[in-house]
C-alpha cells in the first residue's frame, strides 16, 4: 500500500514498518503447519477467509475440523 505524505500524517503514521517488523512484533502462537500442496489447496478452494473469520468465531476445533472435511494437508502444531 502506497501513502500520500499528508494522509499519513494525518493517520498519526510516521515510517512504514516491514512486513518483517510487524510480524515480530506480533503476539502469538503456532496452531498448524501447512504443507505447500495444503496453502494451494486453502487458495483454489477460496477458504483463507473463511478459515480466518471461523478461527475468530468459533476457535481453532472448528477450522481443523473444516480443513480435515476438505481434505487441506495439515499438521497441528503443538
Amino acid at each position: 500500500m502506497s501513502w500520500s505524505r499528508s494522509i499519513r500524517a494525518a493517520a498519526g503514521i510516521v515510517t512504514e514498518r516491514t512486513d518483517e517488523e510487524v510480524a515480530s512484533a506480533a503476539e502469538g502462537r503456532i496452531l498448524a503447519l501447512l504443507t505447500p500442496v495444503g496453502w494451494e489447496q486453502i487458495r483454489t478452494q477460496r477458504l483463507g477467509l473463511v478459515s480466518l473469520e471461523m478461527l475468530e468465531r468459533a476457535g481453532w476445533e472448528a477450522v481443523s475440523t473444516l480443513w480435515e472435511e476438505r481434505g487441506i494437508e495439515h499438521a497441528l502444531h503443538d
